[in-house]
């Protein structure tokens, strides 16, 4: 059998892609979680930054786009 054959063969050949790619974005999910826990005291920092920053767009953003003065 030519070796090209066999090149052409393993190349087509899609069998596990799938599960390779669900290990792949399982770890990176692992990896969010882990960082995300181990940050405890920051996280809720930054739900505190972004629930200022909600506010203070829900308060005055009311015509801020408009181009009226």
């Amino acid at each position: 059998m030519p070796p090209y054959s066999l090149l052409n063969r393993y190349r087509r050949d899609q069998r596990g892609a799938t599960a390779i790619e669900y290990a792949l974005v399982a770890g990176i999910v692992a990896a969010a979680l882990v960082g995300i826990l181990a940050t405890g005291g920051a996280t809720e920092a930054l739900y505190d930054v972004i629930q200022a920053i909600v506010d203070a767009l829900s308060d005055g953003g009311g015509d801020s786009g408009s181009g009226n003065t």
